[in-house]
């Protein structure tokens, strides 16, 4: 094609490449985590669904180039470099920051107080923490596959495409796959009807759910913790589990219902305190044991959660009929279509509208939505609904013999759709990515990284020996761990009894035993802190001398599971007298009847073995960097 000059091509291609830095700059501007950023430089003054507009707007303009490009013969190579790889290194050297930052590293010759150092020590963990789980997600992911359990032909050739696409995946290091990968094989392994109950904050999700359940499982009317599904599925007998990420799962029974709020409210867990990842619920209802598995998302607030959009089978999006129906909930109708997914819009709180007003709201709702989705947009039927009881009985059942139980009725062919669906957009990812990079082979060069002053092989060396001398002793850790449980179980447990009002004694069993676990996962936390730090240190030597392979140095194994003891003998705390003396004299005196009981003993000898295993595997995994840094040397 000679529509242009070699210097015609060359200005097209450098004028596109202009424009495309200019649409990175606007999708940086307008994007959600860059606003929220503390050195933030613009207003947060665009709305989701505008923001989801824009962004799908930089794509089709980058679409558009990349055609034109192709069109005129203009081939760009394809990016060599890893985003995982370079993200890694990123985080390694935000991790040595922060690890800088540590009141031992100031030398500026001022003397910190007690109070500035507390908060110094106070902030490093905070930016640790968050660094620390960006880095276990993007860890590679080493665990077997989830292989399917049925034996329909339908599931196994879904199971061998899946497997086809894990070697072409794997063979092509098409890291960014990964996920999608796994979430559809879990999806194909499970022999169940996935029903997802999306909405904003307050829309009544958990009110439709209870409603499907026909008994109050979930809180109603309360903030979820931040991005905290929670999954109910079929057991004879009612129990929660939860899981956590830095501690063990726990088992909590669901007969009171101040345990499940404990992790999944705002209140008992602002935002996500605890570090919960996963909340799973086992109830007898007939529902749920035909092979349906039900799934309170968080409020969109958060986002739309891909992955677990990709796995429902049935979306049910609530929309408050008394908000301001702003309908920011499209993207994410789109978005389920896109994967397959069946959709029922329901109208919650439609009983608090009169007659005239409701019917309104479900015209006005349909109508928005038939005009945004555009022409190859599938119309999904939008239903009133009300969760109170005798507020209008028509409404209270109409959205479930209407738009629930007759996908219920054809759920086997809708799971079957949804998962072909899910699968063939996962086939095409994979055959563009491969059409890229074989349209374009050339010697492979090395990625192109941040350069960046490394520390010496050596001085991370002398770190790690360092690390190695400062031991944990087991004794004196579990001596001062369990005084810090008093202290923390009294103060616990005088907020409990002042609001408890009447009460008279207090039974502080399950605050010792938790104190206890949170105890003894914190120092075993530590010490998964300090060795990730170190690798970190030791990726940076790596990374500055040009080898990439230290970016993704293996990650330090999972540190021992505590096991707490069961049963834990009862401490029953009674109110102390001259309680008008206040919160300190109340907690003085519980602290001096915990140690008398005997409480703070029994759990400095409960944690010292745990401690003396926490110390093996962490001289283990020292022993390990130290072989590495010495290579590197």
């Amino acid at each position: 094609m000679t529509t242009f000059t070699a210097r015609q091509f060359a200005r097209l291609r450098d004028t596109l490449a202009e424009i495309d830095a200019r649409l990175a700059e606007i999708a940086r501007d307008v994007d959600a985590a860059q606003l929220e950023s503390p050195f933030a430089t613009h207003r947060a003054d665009i709305t989701p669904l505008h923001r989801q507009l824009v962004a799908e707007d930089v794509a089709r303009l980058r679409e558009a180039m990349r055609a034109a490009l192709a069109r005129h013969g203009v081939v760009q190579l394809p990016p060599e470099a890893s985003a995982t790889e370079a993200a890694r290194e990123s985080l390694n050297r935000a991790i040595v920051a922060v690890e800088g930052l540590g009141p031992r590293h100031w030398h500026d010759g001022e003397v910190l107080s007690d109070e500035g150092e507390g908060e110094l020590n106070r902030i490093v963990s905070q930016l640790l923490d968050g660094l620390l789980r960006i880095d276990g997600h993007l860890a590679d992911d080493d665990e077997p596959p989830v292989r399917p359990d049925t034996a329909t032909a339908a599931t196994t050739t879904l199971a061998a495409r899946l497997e086809n696409l894990a070697e072409l995946i794997d063979a092509h290091r098409f890291h960014h796959l990964k996920a999608p990968l796994d979430a559809l094989r879990a999806r194909v392994a499970a022999d169940d009807f996935e029903i997802a109950v999306f909405g904003r904050t307050n829309a009544g999700k958990s009110s439709l759910i209870n409603a499907l359940l026909g008994q109050d499982i979930l809180p109603a009317g309360s903030l979820p913790a931040t991005a905290v599904p929670v999954r109910l599925v079929h057991g004879e007998t009612p129990r929660g589990t939860v899981r956590f990420a830095d501690v063990g799962p726990q088992d909590f029974p669901l007969d009171d219902p101040d345990r499940l709020a404990e992790f999944a409210t705002e209140r008992h867990n602002p935002h996500n305190a605890r570090h919960v990842t996963r909340l799973a619920l086992e109830i007898p209802a007939p529902l749920l044991a035909g092979g349906v598995t039900l799934v309170d998302m968080p409020g969109l607030e958060a986002g739309l959660p891909s992955d677990d959009i990709s796995a429902c089978d049935l979306g049910i999006v609530a929309i408050d009929a008394t908000g301001d129906l702003s309908l920011d909930e499209f993207p994410l109708i789109d978005v389920l279509q896109r994967e397959g997914s069946a959709v029922a819009v329901v109208l919650t709180k439609a009983d608090l509208l009169d007659f005239k007003d409701r019917w309104a709201v479900h015209g006005f709702v349909s109508r928005m939505l038939k005009a945004r989705g555009g022409e190859d947009w599938e119309e999904w039927p939008v239903h009133l609904a009300s969760t109170r009881a005798g507020s209008d009985v028509e409404l209270c059942n109409e959205w479930i013999v209407r738009g629930v139980e007759p996908r219920l009725a054809e759920r086997a062919a809708l799971r079957a759709t949804s998962l072909r669906v899910k699968l063939e957009r996962l086939e095409r990812r994979v055959d563009k990515a491969i059409s890229a990079q074989e349209s374009t082979q050339k010697p492979t060069q090395k990625p192109m990284l941040p350069q960046h002053p490394a520390p010496a092989a050596r001085n991370v060396l002398a770190l790690i020996e360092a690390a190695r001398r400062q031991r944990i002793e087991p004794a004196a850790e579990a001596a001062r761990q369990a005084a810090a449980l008093i202290r923390e179980v009294a103060h616990n447990a005088a907020v409990v009894w002042a609001k408890a009002g009447d009460e008279a004694t207090i039974d502080a069993t399950l605050l010792i035993r938790t104190s206890l676990e949170a105890h003894a996962a914190g120092v075993a936390r530590d010490a998964t802190r300090e060795l990730l730090k170190l690798r970190a240190e030791l990726s940076s030597v790596l990374v500055g001398r040009g080898e990439t392979a230290g970016i993704v140095l293996p990650r330090p194994e999972a540190p021992p599971a505590f096991p707490a003891p069961d049963p834990w003998p009862a401490a029953i705390l009674e109110a102390p007298p001259l309680v008008f003396l206040g919160q300190r004299w109340i907690r003085r005196c519980w602290r001096r009847t915990l140690v008398r009981a005997g409480i703070q003993t029994l759990a400095a000898e409960a944690m010292r073995p745990y401690f003396e295993q926490v110390e093996d595997w962490r001289q283990r995994m020292l022993d390990a960097l130290s072989l590495r840094a010495a290579e590197g040397q």
